[in-house]
């Protein structure tokens, strides 16, 4: 009985093993993914806009539009049907709050 459940928990190990490497390359490119859309997201409305500041905003400005924003849209505080699109829309507000704090 026991050889038969140490042969499972092998199988299981390798099993685990082998998938680990595809997991890690499918979230890789679903991340450059999420990157490039949200790189363009950026570039067409202008990270400004996206988080909702003058184009002469201060960096205590643009941290705080931030925040505001990531409070209102984070995947977490939306409800299970909207969180799709909330991960979406933090991706472009991170995107944009990444470009404004770079100057």
């Amino acid at each position: 009985m026991l050889r038969f459940v140490l042969l499972g928990l092998l199988a299981w190990l390798v099993y685990r093993l082998a998938t680990a490497g595809a997991r890690k390359k499918q979230l890789e490119a679903a991340t450059r993914r999420a990157l490039a859309d949200a790189k363009r997201a950026v570039g067409r409305g202008g990270p400004h806009e996206v988080l909702g500041v003058p184009s002469d905003a201060s960096a205590e400005e643009v941290r705080r539009a931030y925040r505001a924003l990531a409070k209102k849209h984070h995947p977490d505080v939306v409800p299970e049907d909207e969180r799709e699109a909330a991960e979406a829309r933090m991706r472009t507000i991170q995107a944009a709050y990444d470009a404004l704090s770079k100057r």
